[in-house]
């Protein structure tokens, strides 16, 4: 009796564990970018750590350390081994600390599926996966109609088709995965009609949303994973081909070939996503090596050869790719002489695009030999299982196959063990690879097995082991999920602030996000810009302390992030202290980090300008504009350079630009370009400056009347320069209109602080012409 009600309760525990699951599984799914995105240091996976850390407790409370006995647990150790010795080779062991409790999510799950689960009831999780996909899918078609839900972020400059997982690429590389288990669910004898309905469907809007993705790395993923699969098809049956997968191997083709055919020309279907000449037409212009975006990633690629000859054993550290490789795209932009050629394809890489490469750079060769053997133990035992073995879920291990075939042909081009839905998906297939293939048959298995990672009753308490790692479980979902989410969370607020230049109010969110994190470099910079932003130009004690604190968080922000716009404060601060060589170093790292930056390109302008190194001033302001048509500051830089080297008529056509500028236009195609310099107050200001200088001009050559129609205009726009009204009264006065002059001079008497060159100046002219 008393063995019944204890393998009762052990039951209802595997059940607890499984559901654990599932439910983890469908929830980092759907809930991956309903919190900002950003790309901060810390990846968005805290929800996938909480549960599975929470997992892990209710495992080991439960089953104690007993693993199922498997040469996969041994290549599981190596893999973890790896990455947690190159932590300790880090540039930056907290970043790195962090990334590992990513990669302690992804194996946990892996665990918790192997051992959960078993042949007999993984047909929960497939179809938990499967009817998951549903409504990811339909939402994706949804946005095909420009229907959005304000649940889940939309991505800016983005394409609009990317479900819940925020971007079109990290979508179109889940469905190739899902594809073959919805082939598995629509074409598997056992399924009950309404499923086989349900799957049909699913599969059908599963290839086309592929298709209309436009992504050549899922696309080129699904062809290759799709070969593969074949073959082990046709090995698994000797090379002969049965009617019947003929038949459905054809339905799937068809679809795909007629979704193909309508995205490939223009046509009123196709109209909403058409782009780059249709579906064909990018397929074929990836296979270029001139194509932008295969230029960009073998760019990167070189530069992080660069990064792996650093330690080419343990590598930077897990995570330290987005922190250090702008520094070494920059020494080799500098090494090849900041050749033009590179500002299309240069830029902050936060990612390799490539997992294998950025492996190798971040965890060394030992990390990526850890990581290929783990993977080489799963389909080692899948072919065997699928090419020797008769009977058995053939279909559904070559299903699963082809599904993980997908990510890990995907991760050649693009980073999906760095997204956390892709990549727990990843150790859930391997996991369900090795299930089906044999690797553990029955979930009693897992309970009495004391395999390589078992530890034994006779040689540990289990109970007091069970206590100490339960307290080491907590702690870690408190400084490694907890804290730094609500950190991220903080810091997202005080980013939001920072955009409107609201800096006051952006300094304590950012604040307390620092405390909270470390780590989170990326606050620490937002916060350094927040000082810098709130120093006015008067250069009073207090404006140069901000500065001077604002630079202490922006260098030590570098440790631990690595972007443009930190050298770029860093640079606008040796301006503001008139130390013009570091700056012209701190704005040429910001270019070195990205070539086509306009601000950057801008500020260093600026540094010539006040260097009085024209020409070279006048070269970084027309590259910005190159960049950036829309960057009315660099346009005014232009009129201020040519009007201060007597080209006033060339420095009239610049400011005449800026006039005729649309506020709305030079806002959202900022924006769109990731540029936030621009708001209604900051394009006012553009605008009345380049009013008062066409003011200035007409007035240098006696033109009293243009003068004062410009300055007025300039006055519009901006009320709180007092040199503007008293301009307009020098105007005013020097056209005989006393009464409209003194009214404009005595305004400023009364505004300006008693003493002040502008209280000076309005009572000489009220002196000099009366009131």
């Amino acid at each position: 009796m008393a063995k019944k009600e204890a393998a009762g309760k052990e039951e209802f525990f595997d059940n607890a564990g499984r559901y654990a699951v599932i439910i983890t599984a469908v929830l980092t799914l759907y809930i991956f970018t309903t919190v900002n995105t950003t790309s901060f240091v810390v990846p968005k996976s805290f929800l996938l750590r909480l549960l599975t850390f929470s997992t892990a407790i209710f495992y080991v409370f439960t089953r104690g350390f007993k693993l199922k006995s498997h040469p996969v647990n041994f290549a599981l150790f190596c893999y973890f081994l790896s990455i947690f010795f190159s932590v300790f080779s880090s540039v930056n062991s907290w970043v790195s600390l962090l990334r590992l409790s990513e990669y302690a999510s992804y194996f946990l799950i892996f665990i918790f599926t192997f051992n959960y689960f078993d042949r007999r009831n993984l047909g929960a999780l497939v179809k938990a996966l499967l009817y998951s996909a549903v409504p990811i899918v339909f939402y994706g078609v949804l946005q095909y109609m420009q229907i959005d839900f304000d649940f889940w972020e939309k991505p800016q400059g983005r394409m609009d088709l990317f479900s819940t997982l925020g971007n079109v690429n990290w979508y179109a590389l889940y469905l190739s995965a899902i594809i073959p288990l919805a082939v598995y669910g629509a074409f598997r004898k056992e399924s009950a009609g309404y499923e086989k309905a349900v799957f049909n469907v699913l599969l059908f809007f599963s290839i086309a949303s592929l298709i209309i993705s436009y992504s050549r790395t899922a696309v080129i993923a699904s062809v290759v994973s799709a070969f593969i699969g074949s073959a082990l098809y046709l090995a698994a049956n000797r090379f002969s081909v049965s009617a019947e997968f003929v038949k459905k191997s054809a339905f799937v083709c068809l679809i795909a070939a007629v979704v193909a055919a309508v995205f490939s020309f223009y046509n009123p279907v196709s109209s909403t996503r058409f782009a780059e000449g249709g579906f064909l037409s990018r397929m074929k212009a990836g296979f270029s090596l001139s194509e932008h975006n295969v230029a960009q990633r073998l760019f990167i690629w070189r530069v992080s050869l660069d990064m792996f000859m650093v330690k080419p054993v343990l590598g930077l550290g897990p995570g330290a790719f987005k922190i250090k490789y702008l520094d070494f795209q920059k020494d080799f932009l500098k090494r090849s002489g900041n050749a033009e050629s590179f500002d299309d394809i240069a830029g902050n890489a936060k990612e390799a695009h490539n997992d294998y490469v950025q492996t190798l750079t971040e965890c060394g060769a030992a990390g990526l030999l850890a990581m290929l053997y783990f993977f080489f133990v799963i389909f080692r035992q899948a072919a065997a299982y699928i090419i020797y073995n008769q009977g058995g879920p053939k279909f559904l291990a070559i299903a699963l196959a082809v599904s993980l075939s997908a990510f890990l042909t995907g991760a050649l081009a693009d980073f999906p063990f760095h997204i956390p839905p892709n990549a727990m998906l990843i150790f859930i297939l391997a996991a369900m690879l090795l299930i089906v293939s044999g690797g553990g048959d029955s979930a009693e298995e897992g309970r009495a097995s004391s395999g390589a990672l078992s530890i034994s009753a006779e040689s540990v308490d289990q109970y007091s082991l069970k206590l100490a790692f339960g307290f080491f479980a907590v702690i870690a979902i408190i400084f490694l999920v907890i804290l730094p989410f609500t950190a991220d969370c903080l810091a997202v607020i005080g980013q939001n602030y920072l955009k409107e230049h609201r800096f006051n109010e952006a300094v304590p969110y950012l604040s307390r996000a620092v405390s909270l994190n470390p780590a989170q470099g990326d606050a620490l910079y937002l916060l350094g810009t927040a000082y810098v932003g709130m120093a006015a130009p008067a250069n009073s004690k207090l404006d140069a302390e901000l500065l001077d604190r604002g630079r202490d968080l922006l260098i030590k922000s570098k440790n631990y992030t690595i972007d443009k716009g930190i050298y770029n404060n860093l640079g606008f601060i040796s301006i503001r202290k008139q130390l013009y060589d570091d700056a012209v170093g701190y704005f040429e790292n910001a270019i070195g980090c990205d070539p086509k930056s306009a601000d950057s390109l801008n500020n260093l302008g600026i540094v010539y300008f006040h260097k009085k190194v024209y020409d070279k001033a006048e070269y970084y302001y027309n590259k910005a504009l190159k960049m950036n048509p829309y960057f009315l500051t660099a346009v005014n830089n232009l009129g201020d350079l040519y009007s201060k080297t007597g080209q006033f008529d060339r420095a009239v056509e610049f400011y005449s630009k800026t006039l005729a500028s649309s506020m709305e236009v030079v806002i959202t195609e900022n924006q769109r370009r990731n540029v936030f310099n621009f708001t209604p107050a900051s394009c006012r200001s553009e605008i009345a400056r380049a009013a008062y200088q066409i003011g200035e001009i007409h007035a240098g050559r006696g033109n009293f009347e243009s003068a004062l129609k410009y300055y007025s205009a300039a006055y519009e726009n901006l009320t709180s320069m007092p040199q503007i009204p008293l301009k307009i009264a020098a105007m005013n006065f020097k056209l005989g209109r006393k009464e409209e002059g003194a009214k404009y001079a005595d305004y400023v008497l009364k505004s300006a602080p008693s003493g002040s060159e502008h209280n000076r100046q309005a009572a000489e002219l009220l002196s000099k012409y009366g009131r």
